[in-house]
């Protein structure tokens, strides 16, 4: 019989069995078991004694999820479904809540999904498609950007770069920057242009600013 104290290490990797561990876990089945039926995948969930914590994926709808949470105050005994998306600056009004619900921990796995489908899906499936459309304009802003300094640049676009929507020019002795402004134009910043190169710069600025004025003028 080993008689040998447990040690702080050995209480690390094999913590006792509490009844509040015991509920985590069984309420962490319950919460895998209700996003099966739901149809989200989830990734494994994080269980710490009396506290559980499970992010589910709703198919079709990338740029959201659902965070199931259990034992956080003030909802103790409760289980907190929650819609989290990745632009919730822009669908949330300053100061407005995150759609979120709550039901007993206590009530079955099939009675939680009845009362997630009745209070939780219809108003977290409209802020998803609304974080689609928002992810989709994104996504075709990133491309133009990319499309319009790609063409500047003359080769890839660094990652630094996309970010920053900004490329930094070397040509000889001329240097400069040339930044996305949107709807395909661009700020240019150049130093050290001889001024023959200058004066054929603004004469093809001039020249299409002049085609625009006819043009509106002949309208």
């Amino acid at each position: 019989m080993n008689t040998q104290p447990r040690t702080f290490h050995d209480a690390e990797q094999n913590p006792p069995m509490t009844p509040e561990a015991l509920t985590a876990k069984d309420v962490a089945v319950k919460m895998k078991t209700v996003s099966k039926d739901l149809g989200w995948k989830t990734d494994p969930p994080s269980d710490e004694f009396s506290h559980v914590y499970l992010r589910a994926q709703v198919d079709g709808y990338p740029s959201s999820y659902v965070s199931l949470s259990y034992g956080r105050y003030p909802y103790e005994g409760r289980i907190t479904i929650s819609a989290r998306t990745n632009h919730d600056s822009a669908i949330y009004h300053y100061g407005e809540k995150h759609l979120s619900i709550s039901v007993s921990a206590t009530r079955t796995a099939d009675q939680i999904v009845k009362e997630i489908q009745r209070r939780f899906l219809p108003p977290f499936l409209e802020i998803a498609r609304k974080a689609e459309q928002i992810q989709m304009q994104h996504n075709a802003y990133r491309q133009r950007l990319e499309t319009c300094l790609g063409r500047l640049k003359g080769e890839l676009l660094e990652e630094s770069e996309k970010q920053n929507g900004k490329i930094h020019l070397h040509l000889d002795d001329i240097w400069g920057t040339a930044q996305y402004s949107g709807d395909d134009q661009v700020t240019i910043d150049m130093h050290n242009v001889p001024l023959e190169k200058a004066g054929r710069v603004l004469a093809i600025l001039r020249e299409k600013t002049g085609s625009a004025k006819e043009e509106s003028h002949v309208a």
